[in-house]
């Protein structure tokens, strides 16, 4: 069973709002961490844990990765 189709006009839930705002936090943080030290090395681990911790999360990082998630 594969995930649901993504659509921005489905409303969405609380966790799927909380989930963004994680992440845009550990994009902004991203950008302004020295790269490959230790910061940086850090927010990518928490990226990658969201990516592999539920459906939402993977979905959620592939439209963050494609640029559709909306600032």
């Amino acid at each position: 069973m594969g995930l649901p189709e993504y659509s921005p006009e489905v409303l969405k839930n609380a966790d799927e709002i909380e989930l963004e705002n994680i992440i845009r936090q550990l994009d902004t943080r991203l950008k302004r961490a020295r790269y490959d030290g230790p910061e940086y090395k850090l927010i990518e681990r928490q990226l990658e844990e969201i990516r592999h911790g539920s459906p939402l999360g993977r979905m959620l990082m592939e439209e963050y990765e494609n640029g559709g998630m909306p600032y």
